[in-house]
Parts: structure tokens; sequence; C-alpha cells
């Protein structure tokens, strides 16, 4: 597939959203220069001083607000039970061990490769198409809770 039809395949399962997305831009707009002293302290145009952010981490950048506002919408949708009755959404936290979100990793990745081939996937249980977002989140899913769990076991370890 060329990366022209890839993106057609991905405007057709991603519906947009109905609010108007805006495209990061670097310099961020909101931020307002600043000055390095010699020492590393930042200077900014209102006199204040603080120490430099060279060696800490950078959510802002890291992170997408678009992903993460998605990813919380699909733990919402899938923390409706079949009965109708909610679980917490972090409910996955109380422990599963790494071969469940192995397992499930591994499905919800064919999905977003079939997808990504172009391919329909239909939901296990209901038959219907499924989105190319909702595989990712899926995914994303098991990658974080294997990730969580791995860390929370280094953490005991610790303390």
């Amino acid at each position: 597939m060329t990366n022209e039809e890839i993106q057609k395949s991905i405007e057709t399962l991603i519906p947009p959203k109905e609010s108007k997305q805006v495209k990061a831009v670097w310099p961020r707009p909101y931020e307002e220069p600043v000055k390095k002293m010699d020492c590393g302290m930042r200077v900014f145009d209102s006199g204040a001083t603080r120490d430099h952010d060279d060696d800490k981490p950078d959510y802002d950048a890291c992170l997408s607000p678009l992903v993460l506002e998605t990813y919380a919408e699909y733990i919402l949708a899938c923390s409706y039970l079949p009965d109708g009755t909610r679980r917490a959404s972090d409910n996955w936290k109380k422990g599963l061990p790494l071969s469940s979100f192995m397992q499930s990793a591994f499905r919800h990745f064919i999905d977003v490769w079939k997808l990504h081939q172009g391919f329909v996937v239909l939901d296990k249980r209901s038959k219907k198409p499924i989105t190319l977002k909702h595989a990712l989140c899926a995914l994303l899913f098991n990658v974080m809770g294997y990730l969580h769990t791995i860390l929370e076991k280094e953490n005991d370890r610790k303390n």
C-alpha cells in the first residue's frame, strides 16, 4: 500500500472529530523565550529564574493529549459490562498475569496490522467492524498494563 492509500484507509476507519483539530507547532505558541545563564539557570522575560530542565522529562513533548483523551474514552467505553454495570476504569491495576496482557496484545496487534493493510476486522462478539483507533487503544491498554506490572514489581523490590 502506498502512503496515500494508507492515509485514505485511516480516514475511513477513524472518523474525524467534530471539533477542529489544531496541529502542533514548534516552537510552542504558549512558551515564552528563555535565556540561559552560564550556570544553566533559565531566565524568563519577567526576570524570574529557575534551574535548568535539560535532564528532566518533558511530558508535554513526549505525550499526546489527543492520544490520552482517545485512550481514556476507550477505557470508559470498555468499563461497561454486558449487564449494564460498570467496573472501575483502573480495575486492571488489581493485577492481571503478564501472559494475559501478552496474549491480548498479540491479538490486537494482528488487528492493527490487518487494518493497516486494508482488511476489515470484525469484533469477535458483535461481528461489527472495529476501527483502527479502537485496535490501537486495545493494543496500548495491553502494553501499558504489561509495563505497569513490571514497574510495580520493580518498585516493590526497591521499597
